[in-house]
């Protein structure tokens, strides 16, 4: 039998994965706070747990898809010795200290965490297309890598837990503030009437230029945080 898999957050992200481990045979169990969220879910065969307790005595792996770090305190902050034993994986998105403080929380109650940053939409969820870093004692990560697999492409990071929330925020940084600087872009030529769709692939080829220059714009960052960081000579 497939790896138990526990949902606690059921907003399009959350739903996306409860579904994804269902069309791979995982038995699923399912939370929200809102419970009519889980409706079509339970339909599709999960499991909706009354509690949060009960959701995370159901399975050793407890996915949360949460807004942020404060909510996985509210929720699993009563549960008990249900967490004894159990790997959670925060796909929140928080600062990365908050993500190590979550590690020292859990493991205060025998849990461990992996820390996961999700880079797609809802509707890649679970595709070729979808990838997710994480972040957390390896031996862990490896132990359930299988069944991570089903909602994107798993890539580890290291075992601090702050590293997938760095990965995740700086990728989202990139995107966003490229979108935005096309969106600038285009606001300029619109105040002398030119079209949106006319700038956007001369846009396009500028953002390969830039990309093709990351790698040694990285050298160059990499070559210089060294210099900085080595040891002064005696």
């Amino acid at each position: 039998m497939k790896t138990p898999v526990t949902m606690i957050g059921l907003g399009p992200m959350g739903r996306a994965m409860a579904r994804a481990y269902l069309g791979a045979g995982h038995p699923v169990t399912v939370w929200n706070r809102t419970t009519s969220r889980a409706d079509d879910l339970v339909a599709a065969g999960a499991t909706r747990a009354a509690t949060p307790a009960e959701s995370v005595a159901a399975s050793p792996l407890v996915l949360l898809s949460l807004t942020h770090y404060a909510a996985m305190y509210e929720i699993l902050g009563d549960v008990g010795d249900a967490l004894a034993g159990k790997v959670v994986v925060n796909l929140g998105s928080d600062t990365p200290q908050a993500a190590r403080d979550a590690a020292d929380w859990l493991a205060e109650r025998g849990a461990e965490l992996l820390v996961g940053g999700v880079m797609v939409g809802a509707d890649t969820v679970g595709t070729p297309d979808a990838y997710v870093f994480y972040s957390g004692p390896r031996s862990v990560f490896d132990e359930h890598e299988p069944a991570l697999r089903v909602i994107g492409r798993p890539d580890h990071r290291g075992s601090d837990p702050a590293v997938a929330q760095l990965f995740y925020q700086a990728l989202v940084h990139v995107f966003v503030t490229t979108l935005a600087t096309f969106v600038q872009g285009a606001a300029l030529l619109g105040t002398a009437g030119v079209p949106a769709r006319e700038y956007a692939p001369l846009a396009d080829e500028l953002v390969e230029l830039a990309r093709s220059a990351f790698g040694v714009a990285a050298a160059n960052i990499d070559a210089t945080s060294t210099r900085t960081t080595a040891p002064p000579r005696r």
